[in-house]
C-alpha cells in the first residue's frame, strides 16, 4: 500500500505543476486580451477626437481626407477586435484545459486521501 500512495504523491506533484503553468498561461492570455482593450478605448478616443475637430470645424478643406481615414480606422477597430475574440477563444480553451488538470490534480488527491484511510484502517486493525 505505501507504494501505492508514494506513486500518488508524485503523481499529486506533477499534476500540481500542470495546474500551475496552465494558470500562467492562461494569465498572459488574460494580460494580452487587457492589452488589446485598451488598445481598442484609445481607437474609440481618437474617432471621439476626431469627431469632435470635424464638428468644430465644418469649413475645414475636404483635402484632410477625413473619409479615408474614418475607412482606415474602422479597419484597425476590426482588427483589434478580431484579434479579441480570438484571444477570448483562446481564454476559453486554456480555461477549459485548466479545470481538467485541476479535476485530475483533486482525482489524485481524493484517490491518496482514500489509501491513507485504508492503511490507517488497516493499522488499527492490527493493534
Amino acid at each position: 500500500m505505501v507504494r501505492q500512495t508514494k506513486t500518488l504523491k508524485t503523481l499529486i506533484k506533477l499534476s500540481a505543476a500542470e495546474v500551475d503553468e496552465r494558470r500562467k498561461a492562461l494569465q498572459v492570455i488574460l494580460d494580452a486580451i487587457d492589452k488589446l482593450e485598451e488598445s481598442r478605448r484609445q481607437l474609440v478616443e481618437l474617432k471621439a477626437q476626431q469627431d469632435d475637430f470635424v464638428t468644430k470645424n465644418p469649413d475645414a478643406p475636404e483635402g484632410l481626407g477625413y473619409g479615408a481615414w474614418v475607412r482606415r480606422w474602422r479597419g484597425l477597430l476590426a482588427d483589434v477586435d478580431a484579434k479579441i475574440a480570438a484571444a477570448r477563444v483562446q481564454e476559453s480553451k486554456a480555461r477549459d484545459l485548466l479545470h481538467e488538470s485541476f479535476a485530475q490534480q483533486k482525482t489524485f488527491e481524493i484517490s491518496k486521501d482514500a489509501i491513507d484511510t485504508a492503511n490507517a484502517l488497516e493499522l488499527d486493525k492490527r493493534e
